[in-house]
């Protein structure tokens, strides 16, 4: 073989992966992929505000001022936290005092939990649980009446299954 179809991510060798990518696709089926999400809970913006208690329409949580979003941006001690005019603390953003928000108001972090999973579910992934559907699928027509993303092994095991 010629060395020029061994340069690394040529035409040729990328028509190759290609081709093989498509051959153990057949052979063993589609790929797993395995995404992991972590998101933080004390630290997300819906959080606190889900959690702090509500007090009027003008106020936190139901609207943002800038000292939050500065708090909340801040690095030291000094700047995770806002103070009124008075000198009362507006809002403590350390780590300890969003901490203790959070195991006060856990439905707040469930629910903020709930939504970024489901928001990663439907705009990175692609997958909504408007697509799940909850019937065995036709033995008759299997690929018509077959959900997106379910594979053949799946579907010969919801058909033929005892």
């Amino acid at each position: 073989m010629p060395e020029r179809c061994k340069v690394p991510w040529g035409t040729r060798e990328r028509a190759a992966e290609m081709t093989k990518l498509i051959a153990d696709h057949r052979y063993a089926g589609p790929s797993s992929i395995f995404y992991s999400v972590a998101p933080d809970d004390v630290q997300n913006p819906t959080a606190i505000r889900w959690a702090s208690p509500y007090t009027g329409e003008t106020t936190f949580p139901a609207t943002i001022s800038p000292e939050f979003v500065a708090a909340l941006q801040g690095i030291t001690p000094i700047e995770r936290t806002a103070y009124a005019a008075d000198g009362t603390v507006s809002f403590a953003m350390d780590e300890a005092s969003l901490r203790l928000l959070a195991a006060k108001n856990p439905i707040a972090c469930a629910i903020t939990f709930d939504h970024l999973v489901e928001n990663v579910r439907t705009n990175l992934i692609g997958w909504s649980d408007g697509r799940l559907v909850d019937t065995l699928i036709s033995a008759i027509n299997p690929k018509k009446a077959r959900p997106k993303g379910m594979c053949d092994l799946t579907l010969c095991v919801l058909i033929f299954r005892p």
